[in-house]
């Protein structure tokens, strides 16, 4: 099964340069992720009110810039989404 942008590994973790859970490294609006229970630093959070590197953050641009991440992966997904039914 095809679980999308998951880091598995610590070596592949080492080779973002600068990793944060909500960083879109590749300007896809997608961020890479880790899973729960792989050991791995990071851990999985959810939210609006996190920065890039998924600490809880008040701060109004931090905000503006998830939502402007979230349209870029919605606006992208678009060609591969199903088309509505009637």
């Amino acid at each position: 099964m095809d679980r999308g942008k998951v880091i598995r590994t610590q070596a592949q973790l080492d080779a973002i340069e600068n990793y944060g859970r909500y960083r879109d490294i590749d300007g896809d609006g997608i961020c890479y992720r880790t899973l729960p229970g792989s050991g791995l630093e990071p851990i999985l959070t959810r939210g609006t009110g996190r920065d890039e590197d998924g600490i809880y953050s008040e701060n109004p641009e931090d905000y503006v810039k998830h939502m402007a991440r979230l349209k870029r992966k919605i606006d992208g997904a678009r060609d591969e989404l199903p088309a509505p039914r009637e």
